[in-house]
C-alpha cells in the first residue's frame, strides 16, 4: 500500500484567497509549536511499525489542544490510520504553552506514569526526539521542481525583511524631507520599540491576558508609546534646535543620541538577548510540491500591516493638512514659514509619525524573529538608511521602494550566494545608485535645504 499522501493541493489562487481570509480571523490561528511537540510524541508510542507518516496537524479552537492524524506501517506492512490528541497547560503566551499535560491515542488516554515518563525521558532528551523524527517519512514527491518552490519561498521571506527595512526607510524620509538632516538614531529607536513590545507582552501575561490578541495588542501599543516618547525627546532637544546649523552637527548629535540610547537599553535591560516564544506561526501552503511554499499567519499579518500603514501614510501626505504642510516645508521651509506654516510643529509631527514607523519595525523584530538585543539597532538602522538613499531619501514612497530593493537583495543573495558577502553587496548597490542616479531610484531629495 502506498504512503498516505493527503489531499492534493488547491490551485495557487484559491490558497491565496483562503490565506487572506485566515488572516482576517486572527484569533483562530493554530499553534505550530504545540503541533510539533505532539508529532514528536508519536515515535515514542509507536514502537512496533518502522515508519510513520504525518497526514494532518491541527489545533482545537479556543483550547490548548493539538491534534495529529498519522499512519503507521512500512515496507510490506499494512498502513494503519490513527489520531493523537495532546493537551497542554496553556496557550498564547502562557507559561504552560509547551507543557504537555495529557495525551490520547485513538481515544485511549495515557496514565500519569506514562505521561511523566514521556515528558522526562523522551521530550526531555533531544537525542531521543531527533532519533524519533528519523522514522517520520515525507509524502511522495509529486514530480514538481524544487527550484521553483525554493525561489517562491525566498520571495515570501524577502517580503518580510523588506517590510522591516521599508518602515525605517520611510521614517528616515519623513524627517529628512522637512529638515534636510539625517537622524542616525532610528535604528536604536526601533530597538527601543522591540523592547517595548517585549515589556507589553510580559505585562499582558502578568495581568492575566496571555491570549495572543491581547498580548500582541498591548505589545504593539507599548512599542509605539515608548518609541514616540524617545522620538519626541530627540526631536525637541536635537533636531529642531540644530535645524539652522550645518548638517554635520545634526549627524554628530543624533549619533551621540543613538549611542546614549543603546547604553540606556544595555543598563536597563542587560546584555543578554530577550526572547519571546513564537506565535501565529501556523503554516499556510501557497504552492504545493516537492518544496512547498509556506507563509505563516504572522508573516501575513506583518505584510498586510506594513502595506496598509505605508499606503495610509502616503494617502495622508496627499489629502490631509499635515501632508500639505509637510510638502510645503520640504519644498521651501522659509517660504512655508512666510505663509504661516509652523515649521517646528511640522517637524515634530513628522518625527512622531516616523517614530511610530520605527516602533512597528521594532515590534516586527520581536514578534516575528523573537530575539531582541540592545546592540542590534546599529546595523538595522544603517541598512534602512541605505534603503532610503537608494530609493530616494527625499521621498517617502521612494524610500519604501528602496526597502524592497535592499530586503530582496539580502534575501536572494543569502539564498543563492555566499552569505559572507551579503553586506558588501548591499553597500555596492548604494555606490552604484549614487554614481548613476544620485537622487535615488524614485524621486529626488527635497530641494531648498540648508547646508
Amino acid at each position: 500500500m502506498a504512503l498516505p499522501s493527503g489531499s492534493r493541493p488547491h490551485p495557487f489562487r484559491v490558497r491565496l484567497a483562503v490565506f487572506a481570509g485566515l488572516l482576517l480571523l486572527g484569533g483562530c490561528s493554530a499553534d505550530l509549536v504545540q503541533q510539533q511537540i505532539c508529532a514528536d510524541v508519536i515515535p515514542a508510542l509507536e514502537t512496533e511499525d518502522p515508519m510513520i507518516s504525518i497526514v494532518e496537524t491541527q489545533s482545537a479552537e479556543g483550547a490548548p489542544v493539538a491534534i495529529v492524524d498519522y499512519a503507521t506501517g512500512g515496507e510490506g506492512i499494512r498502513w494503519t490510520s490513527k489520531r493523537i490528541v495532546c493537551r497542554f497547560a496553556g496557550k498564547g503566551f502562557a507559561r504552560g504553552r509547551q507543557t504537555l499535560v495529557g495525551v490520547e491515542v485513538d481515544n485511549m488516554p495515557l496514565s500519569e506514569v506514562q505521561l511523566w515518563t514521556l515528558n522526562r525521558f523522551w521530550l526531555g532528551e533531544l537525542g531521543a526526539v531527533a532519533e524519533g523524527r528519523d522514522r517520520i517519512v515525507r509524502r511522495p514527491d509529486d514530480g514538481s521542481s524544487p527550484a521553483i518552490g525554493y525561489f517562491l519561498q525566498q520571495l515570501v521571506n524577502g517580503a518580510v525583511v523588506s517590510a522591516l527595512y521599508a518602515l525605517i526607510a520611510v521614517a528616515y524620509a519623513l524627517v529628512y524631507g522637512v529638515t534636510g538632516r539625517i537622524n542616525l538614531a532610528f535604528g536604536e529607536m526601533a530597538t527601543t520599540g522591540a523592547y517595548g513590545a517585549v515589556i507589553g507582552v510580559v505585562a499582558a501575561v502578568a495581568i492575566g491576558r496571555p491570549d495572543i490578541a491581547g498580548a500582541l495588542s498591548l505589545g504593539v501599543a507599548m512599542a509605539i508609546a515608548v518609541t514616540v516618547l524617545w522620538g519626541n525627546a530627540i526631536a525637541r532637544t536635537i533636531i529642531v534646535p540644530l535645524m539652522r546649523k550645518r548638517s554635520a552637527a545634526t549627524i554628530v548629535a543624533t549619533l551621540g543620541a543613538a549611542i546614549a540610547l543603546e547604553e540606556a537599553l544595555r543598563l536597563a535591560q542587560g546584555t543578554r538577548e530577550r526572547w519571546l516564544q513564537p506565535v501565529l506561526n501556523d503554516p499556510h501552503i501557497l504552492y504545493g510540491g516537492s518544496f512547498p511554499v509556506i507563509v505563516t499567519t504572522m508573516q501575513g499579518l506583518i505584510l498586510w500591516a506594513t502595506l496598509l500603514t505605508i499606503l495610509a501614510l502616503l494617502l495622508a501626505m496627499r489629502i490631509t493638512a499635515f501632508g500639505r504642510d509637510w510638502r510645503a516645508v520640504a519644498d521651501d521651509p522659509k517660504m512655508a514659514a512666510l505663509v504661516g506654516i509652523d515649521v517646528p510643529d511640522t517637524v515634530l509631527k513628522s518625527f512622531s509619525a516616523a517614530s511610530v514607523l520605527a516602533a512597528l519595525a521594532g515590534a516586527i523584530l520581536t514578534l516575528h524573529y523573537g530575539g531582541t538585543s540592545f546592540s542590534m539597532g546599529l546595523m538595522i538602522g544603517l541598512k534602512a538608511l541605505v534603503a532610503a538613499i537608494v530609493g530616494g531619501i527625499g521621498s517617502p514612497g521612494g524610500a519604501a521602494v528602496g526597502g524592497l530593493v535592499i530586503g530582496f537583495t539580502e534575501t536572494f543573495w543569502s539564498a543563492y550566494m555566499p552569505m559572507a558577502y551579503r553586506d558588501v553587496v548591499v553597500l555596492g548597490i548604494l555606490v552604484v545608485v549614487l554614481i548613476l542616479r544620485p537622487g535615488g531610484l524614485v524621486g529626488l531629495p527635497a530641494q531648498g535645504k540648508r547646508p
